[in-house]
């Protein structure tokens, strides 16, 4: 949907999937929230995520990641390339 994220990953695959979103450009990863997750902080991301400013780098990373989605068929694909799998 070309939407920035702020992920604060807790468990299970959700600190990997945090990293992915902030090493492909959409968003941000909070892996250690109890570290690296202030209100301030918080803050200064969300304001720069919803900025209209052209130099917005996750407004960016997020339409280029759905651009790529898109391209390969998104969810289709992957539903099909999971049921070709399946025994």
């Amino acid at each position: 949907m070309g939407v920035p994220l702020a992920v604060v990953p807790i468990f299970g695959d959700q600190p990997g999937n945090a990293d992915n979103v902030a090493k492909s450009g959409p968003g941000v990863s909070y892996r250690h929230p109890l570290r690296t997750l202030s209100a301030s902080g918080l803050r200064a991301v969300l304001r720069e995520m919803v900025s209209d400013s052209g130099s917005n780098r996750y407004r960016a990373g997020a339409l280029e990641l759905s651009r790529k989605l898109k391209e390969a068929e998104g969810v289709r694909a992957a539903v099909d390339s999971i049921l070709e799998l399946a025994p």
